[in-house]
């Protein structure tokens, strides 16, 4: 039977270290229910903050002055963590939970970027008519500017009814109360 649950686990262990391309680390404490306090180390799936990532790692648990190995879910603030795990602590390797909180390395979701509009100029050098024709000796326009007619889903000084671009690029509805 001990047997058997330490495989199990070392197989959650490949499997949860290889799911994501982001993984990071975390150290912090945890409360053993039935044991009581532990320190320990945690290889999370994935580094984004203000979100939830699985994790495997060990505590070293003070009452009985062993290691825990463990898997659990946590969510990951900005550097931070807080997470529940299922653990095999003890000779008999039974399991058992625990919560925690401590230290990761996480890195905030990269914002989107500002979609631009192609406005043509007429081009350098000749006679252009507004539609990027250059005339002769000219050049096509193509100057990017940020578009002034859409908000995105971090502004906060978006105008009521504006169409908003949210996270996936995708425009949204923004509802805005008015009293």
């Amino acid at each position: 039977m001990r047997r058997s649950v330490r495989n199990t686990f070392v197989a959650a262990v490949l499997v949860a270290t290889g799911a994501q391309a982001d993984p990071t680390v975390g150290f912090g404490f945890n409360y053993v229910f039935g044991e009581g306090p532990a320190i320990g180390f945690k290889l999370f799936t994935d580094n984004k903050e203000d979100s939830t990532a699985g994790y495997v790692g060990f505590d070293y648990v003070f009452r009985r002055d062993a290691v825990r190995p463990h898997m659990g879910i946590g969510y990951l603030g900005q550097d931070w963590y807080l997470g529940v795990d299922i653990g095999l602590t003890g000779e008999a390797a039974r399991p058992d939970f625990a919560i925690g909180a401590g230290l990761a390395d996480t890195e905030a979701p990269p914002k989107p970027r500002r979609q631009t509009n192609t406005t043509n100029n007429g081009g350098t050098g000749g006679t252009g008519n507004g539609n990027g024709n250059g005339g002769t000796g000219g050049e096509d326009g193509g100057e990017e500017t940020a578009s002034d007619d859409v908000c995105y889903y971090y502004e906060e000084d978006c105008a009521p009814g504006q169409p908003v671009i949210g996270p996936d690029g995708e425009v949204v509805e923004k509802f805005v109360l008015r009293f």
